[in-house]
């Protein structure tokens, strides 16, 4: 009897110490598993990082008005120049930007074309109208698009890219377009017998995304020189010349020569036979006489008289830097021999 009831005790003191380590085991889960309440003003991080990738550029300068074609047309031929006093020569920027982020991470593109050692960090560098050596589109060619641009729609959001620009389809990662450069009769040439023959012109564009990581890329060309002078073709004297005379300061033609391309351009004259009236009669071609001054037949300089063979005149036009009229007079004298008239 007495063995049995301390086989009980034992069995309830062993049921109760397990149920009491249950509980105390219990307890401490429920404790360490308790929410935490951070204190008044701890922030809780809910930030996720995502690499930024830089954007890429890339720029050609040739002849396409195909966006997203890049083709470098004057690599090795130069950029021929149209002349004229107001005459452009069209030259195409292509440029392709992407960026893996995505289209819309682009903020800012811009780019430039210009001659080497010349100012051009703005649009009022392209616009000066100084006429000097290293100013405005003589140049300088410069665009900056000053907002964010670009959509993967293809909206027209420009934000400030030049006038005619052409965009091509997008991608949800790359963007492409095309503009028009118009380059003035009086660029400054750069070829060997330019202006300036040991520069050269070279074209940079540069990208910009949200991130402020840019990517550049650049392509560089000649522009060539091409010579032509505007001039009138014929010109009268007066008709009251008699006989052993010659004309005097205000009986002299003024002979105007403009320069209308990118040369120095330089003038000779010659005559392969003497002169006739239109009346009758004629005179001698070395009876005509040129010179940079307006004065008398007696005192311009018989050197300058017309032969068989190129004269140099001395009138140097010199370069056009910028869209001003550029211009000299030559003064043409002549004497008529008392034979002269047949």
């Amino acid at each position: 009897m007495s063995e049995s009831k301390s086989d009980s005790l034992n069995w309830i003191l062993g049921a109760a110490l397990l149920l009491i380590a249950a509980f105390v085991l219990g307890a401490i889960v429920m404790s360490n598993s308790q929410a935490y309440n951070p204190p008044a003003g701890d922030d809780v991080a809910t930030d996720v990082n995502v690499d930024n990738t830089a954007p890429t550029i890339q720029v050609s300068l040739g002849n396409s008005t195909t966006p997203g074609v890049q083709s470098n047309n004057f690599d090795s031929s130069g950029i021929t120049i149209n002349t004229g006093r107001d005459a452009e020569t069209q030259v195409r920027v292509g440029i392709t930007v992407s960026d893996l982020n995505g289209v819309a991470d682009f903020r800012n593109i811009k780019w430039q074309f210009s001659k080497s050692g010349s100012t051009c960090n703005s649009e009022a560098d392209m616009n000066a109208v100084t006429d000097g050596s290293n100013s405005g589109k003589h140049t300088c060619f410069y665009d900056e698009n000053v907002s964010g641009i670009l959509s993967s729609t293809g909206a027209s959001d420009y934000g400030g890219l030049s006038d005619g620009t052409t965009a091509g389809t997008p991608t949800t990662t790359a963007q492409y377009y095309v503009t028009t450069l118009n380059l003035p009769s009086y660029i400054g040439s750069t070829d060997a017998s330019g202006q300036y023959p040991v520069d050269t012109w070279t074209l940079t564009a540069t990208v910009t995304d949200g991130n402020g990581s840019t990517d550049s890329a650049t392509v560089s060309a000649e522009v060539n020189t091409s010579s032509e002078v505007a001039f009138e073709k014929t010109f009268t004297f007066p008709e009251s010349i008699a006989l052993n005379a010659e004309t005097t300061v205000s009986q002299n033609v003024e002979h105007g020569f403009e320069a209308i391309s990118n040369a120095n351009n330089s003038i000779e004259v010659s005559s392969s036979s003497d002169f006739t009236c239109d009346v009758s009669g004629g005179f001698a071609r070395a009876n005509l006489r040129h010179g940079l001054n307006n004065t008398g037949y007696s005192t311009a300089d018989a050197s300058k008289a017309i032969t068989s063979a190129s004269v140099d005149t001395d009138l140097n036009l010199g370069y056009r830097n910028s869209a001003a009229i550029v211009n000299k007079n030559l003064y043409w004298n002549i004497r008529i021999d008392d034979d002269s008239v047949n």
